[in-house]
C-alpha cells in the first residue's frame, strides 16, 4: 500500500508539472484537480478492474462545475460533451451485448466518458474517443511484441485510455479542430 501511495504522489506530481508546463496559468488548478481525480479513477481500475460508482459521479459533478466556472459562456457545450459522451459508450456497450451476447464495456466506461465531456466539451468527445482506441491498439501491440498476445476475449481496462484521451485532449485541445 506504501509503495501505491507513492507511486500515486509521484504521478500526481509529474500530472501537476505537466500542467504547468501545457496549459494557461488560470487553468492550473483545475488542471491539477482534473489530473489527479484520473489518475485515481486509472490507478483503482488497474487494480480492481472496477471504477467505482461515487467517484466517477464525483468527477462528471466537478467536470461541470469546472466548466460553470472557468467555461461559463460554453457552459452548454460542455454539458453536451457529458450528454454525448454517456450516449455513445452506452450505445457501444449495448450493441456488442446484441451482437456477441456478452459485455465488452463496463457501465463505467460510459460515466468516465461523460465526466470527460463535462470538461472537454462535445468537440472534444471524438478526440478523446480517438486517442483512446489508438492507445488501446498501441498497448495491444506492445504486449504482443512482448509475447503476451491479447485475444478477444481478454479483460482490458479501458479506463486508462479513456482517462488519457480525455487528459491529452484537456491539455492539448482536439484533435483534428484548429482555431
Amino acid at each position: 500500500i506504501l509503495m501505491c501511495r507513492r507511486v500515486g504522489c509521484a504521478c500526481a506530481l509529474v500530472f501537476c508539472l505537466w500542467a504547468v508546463a501545457v496549459v494557461d496559468a488560470r487553468f492550473i488548478f483545475p488542471s491539477f484537480l482534473w489530473g489527479r481525480a484520473l489518475l485515481t479513477l486509472v490507478l483503482l481500475e488497474i487494480r480492481v478492474m472496477r471504477i467505482p460508482d461515487t467517484m466517477s459521479g464525483f468527477v462528471f459533478g466537478a467536470g461541470l462545475v469546472t466548466s460553470l466556472i472557468w467555461f461559463r459562456p460554453s457552459f452548454s457545450d460542455h454539458a453536451l460533451g457529458a450528454v454525448t459522451g454517456f450516449a455513445v459508450l452506452f450505445l457501444v456497450r449495448h450493441a456488442y451485448y446484441r451482437l456477441k451476447g456478452r459485455q465488452g464495456l463496463g457501465k463505467a466506461d460510459e460515466r468516465l466518458l461523460a465526466a470527460g465531456g463535462g470538461w472537454v466539451a462535445v468537440t472534444g468527445m471524438f478526440s478523446t474517443l480517438f486517442l483512446a482506441a489508438l492507445l488501446v491498439i498501441l498497448a495491444v501491440c506492445v504486449a504482443g511484441r512482448f509475447g503476451r498476445q491479447v485475444r478477444g476475449t481478454d479483460a482490458i481496462p479501458f479506463g486508462p485510455f479513456l482517462a488519457a484521451g480525455i487528459w491529452l485532449t484537456w491539455l492539448y485541445g482536439p484533435v483534428f479542430i484548429s482555431g
